[in-house]
């Protein structure tokens, strides 16, 4: 019984994970025009992600808790047939159970969507608000959080903006599905521009140890 209990538990805690690590990363990669789709971040990184979102939105990740915790209770014991234990405790008759049990299934059909529409609106929420903190955070300290890198590309003729990713001043967002995702440390804008280098296009490519801008 208890490993049951615990696959299920497996069952809801996983799309939540999940779900809170996706709405972080379409929420904090759109400030950059990014799609999900083109980056094809690995899954097991939304996770990550998901925990980032939790231990900066503890007091609405407890609230989502509750909502989900609600929504199991009434699922388990109204909708699928549990609801016997819920009367044993009350000590109703058993002319009452049939009345009773009908009952408690239509407050549970009626009341299940609106607690899952809430957990929803929760997940998109704390995603998007973890993102625009993590995001302004990293505009106010210059993006301090990335690495500066530099990139050879293979062309005998190279153009301006790829001689200027030569020069090491560009920092590297994310390197994901054979691509090199780079910017130039916009300041204090809304929108920080993206230069996307496939690999195979890069001579040699060289992270650097260092973290400022090079207007700093």
């Amino acid at each position: 019984m208890a490993l049951i209990d615990f696959g299920k538990l497996l069952i809801i805690i996983v799309p939540i994970l999940y779900s809170l690590g996706w709405s972080y990363a379409y929420h904090y990669f759109r400030q950059f025009h990014l799609g999900l789709l083109s980056l094809q971040i690995p899954k097991e990184h939304f996770f990550q992600y998901s925990f980032w979102t939790i231990r900066d939105n503890i007091a609405l990740s407890l609230i989502l808790i509750l909502v989900l915790f609600c929504s199991y209770i009434i699922v388990e014991f109204f909708l699928l047939g549990r609801s016997h234990i819920f009367k044993i405790r009350l000590n109703l008759q058993p002319s009452s159970n049939v009345n009773t049990s009908t009952t408690l299934k239509i407050f549970a059909i009626f009341i299940t969507p609106f607690l899952f529409l809430i957990a929803y609106v929760l997940i998109y929420f704390i995603g998007e608000r973890a993102a625009t903190d993590f995001y302004n955070n990293e505009v106010n300290n210059s993006f301090s959080s990335y690495q500066r890198i530099e990139v050879q590309i293979n062309n005998n003729q190279p153009s301006e903006r790829e001689r200027e990713w030569r020069s090491g001043c560009y920092k590297l967002l994310l390197r994901s599905g054979g691509n090199l995702y780079l910017f130039y440390p916009p300041g204090k804008y809304e929108m920080a521009p993206i230069d996307i280098i496939p690999m195979k296009s890069t001579k040699w490519v060289r992270l650097l140890p260092h973290y400022n801008n090079c207007a700093d």
